[in-house]
């Protein structure tokens, strides 16, 4: 007779005494310097003088220093990596090798000194490459992936408190002492809070992910303490005044809902496949059916002023020199400009900065992640997150930019490539019930492609 309870996993040997403790070390340290690097713009007042009345243009040498941090971080993650290329996925190969393209690029025309763009443009994704893959390969035989589970979402449910905080503090500075945050302009009602790393857009961006997430796997109705998270998501939300977190929010929910649905008429990889591609395009439906009732809504009166401050930032996102720019020659088309323009679009910005080879390796490593995460517990929220992140990244180039796109790659790179023990700890962190039959059977893969 089976025995319908969950039982423990079991590891060999050779597991128990694989030494990736040094290696989660590394993981935490990533995360820790791409979650808090940018605490220093608010209080010291430095961002981009350009976009901000108040504020100062941030010196190199501070720009610099989190890839100073990252770098022996991603050396000790590559020696792992080295030692298990037998055990590398597809997946694996495109992420390294899109972080190998960039990396050779940009240290060609820094040691030429032509540019620091095309740097700044791969960086945040480049930096941590090795360590996504790394942490892939470490949590898929770790026997504590359950803990690192818990672990990760009670930090991410710390860094939504965390910028919550930092905007309350930032309200009342401005409230009381008109100090104003990087988005903000005087003698307007459309100042926009960005948490600690005072950047309205990648945090109303990061929470709106989370609440995806929450979505995607807490169900409903939401534990108190979730539910607690839920609303200080909610909250640095709906103060970032983002619009392109709105993007994500909306495309998704609505991939959620379509994943959801597929999965309960026990439909295909095709049929789910299908059934995300629907729900990303349902949510970019609503969006743009919606454009057209702004005037009516901004012209009331408590709206007004809002809508003014960002009428202009809206046209300028859908205008064609905003989303791409035609490179001049061959090898432009191929490796990028020597000095690439950035554009809205993040697609745009990485063509212009890296190339066809550049943005095909990328592109396949994003549609690779999501159908390697088909069959298991992570496609759920895997597949909506990749929708959003690459919707939203059409208005605001989030796959450029520090911290959002390295804590994307490590988010998005590291679950499919992990075991189920993870999952487990995640569900136990939602405080989700699990261990039927049922259960046990939805935590199994389904026909997952192994060069996945």
């Amino acid at each position: 007779m089976l025995d319908p309870r969950p039982r423990p996993p079991r590891f060999s040997p050779s597991e128990l005494r694989s030494g990736t403790g040094w290696l989660d070390s590394v993981v935490w340290a990533t995360v820790l310097v791409c979650a808090l690097y940018p605490w220093y713009r608010y209080p010291f007042r430095l961002s981009d003088d350009e976009t901000s009345p108040t504020y100062s243009d941030t010196p190199t040498a501070l720009q610099a220093g989190k890839y100073l941090l990252l770098a022996p971080l991603a050396l000790a993650a590559l020696w792992y990596v080295g030692r298990h290329l037998r055990r590398l996925s597809f997946r694996d190969w495109l992420l390294l090798g899109f972080a190998a393209v960039a990396t050779v690029r940009a240290a060609f025309l820094l040691a030429d000194e032509r540019s620091v763009a095309t740097a700044d443009v791969v960086g945040p994704i480049a930096a941590v490459a090795p360590v996504a893959v790394a942490a892939g390969l470490g949590l898929a035989r770790s026997p504590r992936a359950e803990a690192i589970g818990r672990a990760a979402f009670a930090f991410a449910g710390l860094l939504i408190l965390v910028h919550l905080a930092a905007n309350l503090v930032q309200i009342v500075l401005w409230t009381g002492f008109d100090q104003l945050p990087a988005l903000g302009y005087p003698e307007s009602r459309a100042v926009r809070f960005g948490g600690l790393w005072d950047d309205p857009n990648s945090t109303g961006t990061l929470s709106a992910a989370f609440l995806v997430f929450l979505v995607a796997r807490a169900g409903f109705p939401w534990p108190r303490g979730k539910l607690l998270l839920g609303l200080a998501a909610l909250a640095n939300f709906v103060v970032s005044q983002s619009f392109s977190a709105c993007v994500v929010l909306v495309v998704g929910v609505c991939a959620v809902g379509a994943v959801r649905l597929a999965a309960r008429r026990e439909a295909g990889w095709v049929g789910q496949g299908l059934a995300l591609l629907a729900g990303i395009g349902v949510g970019a439906g609503i969006l743009a059916a919606s454009i057209p009732l702004l005037p009516f809504v901004f012209d009331l009166p408590l709206f007004d002023q809002v809508f003014t401050g960002k009428e202009a930032s809206l046209r300028s996102r859908l205008e064609a020199d905003a989303w791409f720019a035609v490179p001049a020659g061959p090898i432009e088309w191929f490796v990028g400009a020597d000095d690439p323009s950035k554009h809205e679009n993040a697609f745009g910005t990485l063509m212009a900065a890296t190339g066809f080879l550049g943005v095909g390796l990328l592109s396949a490593w994003l549609v690779a992640t999501v159908v390697s995460a088909h069959g298991t517990p992570s496609f759920v929220w895997v597949g909506p997150l990749f929708g959003a992140l690459v919707v939203g990244s059409l208005f605001v180039p989030y796959l450029t930019l520090f911290p959002v796109a390295s804590l994307a790659v490590l988010a998005l790179g590291v679950p499919p490539a992990n075991s189920e023990r993870a999952f487990v700890g995640v569900r136990e962190g939602l405080g989700e019930q699990g261990g039927g039959p049922r259960g046990q059977g939805r935590m199994r893969s389904q026909g997952r492609l192994k060069f996945l």
